[in-house]
């Protein structure tokens, strides 16, 4: 089923990234008319503090973009950089985008982080990334344009299922883990402090780097080096992954799971009270979970129909709770700790129907 998702309506509406930027909003309208009707994310500075940073200094947000070489693999990861500017030793967060994304992706969500003290890397894996299907289109004549955009999404599917397409982009993870610490304070970085996060392809991703064991890998792919995990549409693991019941039992970092009453898989196979499995399995590690009223997966990709009109309160509740959630786990505040707790002030601000857990660590 999510094959064929990603070789059918929303595959098209992606596709606009295998065209030149000139030509991309025209072509998403054409193929699918939907697109003219969705919403990106508010700016970043709509998003307030939370409460227990009240009147703490917002910086400035420098953009800088670039990419490391992995020569063992023949490889380059793009990246873009969100850096908050003057600060001489930022905690380092790594978001990893979902399929047919960029390193343009999660920009609604790193943005506001950065804006708060942490330089947020924004990764680019190549061979489920836009480029893949721009590469598909490209070398098409444009009548068989549409037909290369499926069979390109219908790959990427694929990976989502078969952690061997997936590999690289798993070891995306650990290899920028690597370059950031030999980045370290020479680039006015703090390595000691660093989290993970991602949506979609990318929240299965983030998870396989705070522990989840894979089938045929074990937990050859996880990344010690990420003290705090945030998955934004969460995944239990896919047919080709094994059970929850063996992925699950050796968690390196804490978990923030956030998905919404909408959060369906677009092919349908993953359902969105499924999407809580994986915080319903893990055992050994703190975790918390976030289910917003009403949001769909695509909110959690910075996108929204126009008639959403709880979109922004979504958005400012996962700005929000990513801030408090690596400040607990990376800065180790005890604000951010007692502002996450069951029945704190997180909790208080959200709506009626939104549901929030908090689950400690069985030790």
């Amino acid at each position: 089923m999510l094959q064929k998702w990603f070789a059918a309506g929303a595959a098209l509406v992606l596709a606009a990234a295998a065209l030149s930027e000139a030509h991309a909003q025209r072509f998403r309208d054409a193929v699918d008319p939907r697109a003219r009707d969705l919403q990106a994310a508010p700016a970043p500075d709509s998003t307030p503090a939370p409460d227990y940073r009240a009147g703490a200094r917002r910086f400035a947000v420098e953009i800088e973009d670039g990419s490391w070489t992995d020569a063992a693999r023949s490889r380059e990861i793009p990246w873009r950089l969100y850096r908050p500017a003057g600060v001489e030793s930022a905690p380092v967060l790594v978001f990893s985008h979902g399929g047919g994304g960029s390193r343009e992706g999660g920009a609604w969500l790193g943005e506001y982080l950065a804006g708060f003290g942490y330089a947020s890397f924004h990764i680019e894996h190549a061979g489920t990334d836009g480029d893949a299907v721009r590469e598909a289109v490209r070398a098409v004549p444009r009548r068989e344009r549409r037909d290369a955009a499926r069979e390109a999404f219908a790959q990427i599917g694929a990976a989502v299922n078969d952690p061997a397409l997936a590999e690289d982009r798993f070891r995306d993870l650990a290899f920028a883990a690597e370059q950031i610490a030999h980045m370290g304070a020479a680039a006015g970085l703090d390595p000691s402090r660093l989290g993970v996060y991602g949506h979609s392809f990318g929240a299965i991703s983030t998870l396989v780097a705070a522990g989840q064991a894979v089938e045929g890998y074990g937990r050859s792919l996880a990344v010690p080096a990420f003290d705090a995990a945030l998955a934004l549409s969460p995944s239990p693991p896919r047919p080709g992954y094994g059970t929850a019941e063996a992925a699950y039992q050796d968690m390196t970092a804490p978990v923030f799971h956030i998905t919404g009453t909408r959060d369906e898989s677009p092919g349908g196979d993953v359902s969105a009270r499924e999407r809580l499995i994986p915080f319903e399995t893990i055992r050994d590690v703190d975790q918390y979970a976030l289910v917003l009223d009403g949001a769909a997966h695509m909110t959690f990709g910075g996108r929204a129909p126009r008639s959403d009109d709880d979109f922004e309160r979504h958005v400012r509740a996962v700005r929000i709770a990513a801030l408090a959630f690596f400040d607990a786990h990376l800065l180790g505040d005890p604000r951010a700790h007692s502002f996450l707790a069951e029945g704190g002030a997180f909790e208080r601000s959200l709506g009626e129907a939104d549901e929030y857990r908090v689950k400690s660590a069985e030790r």
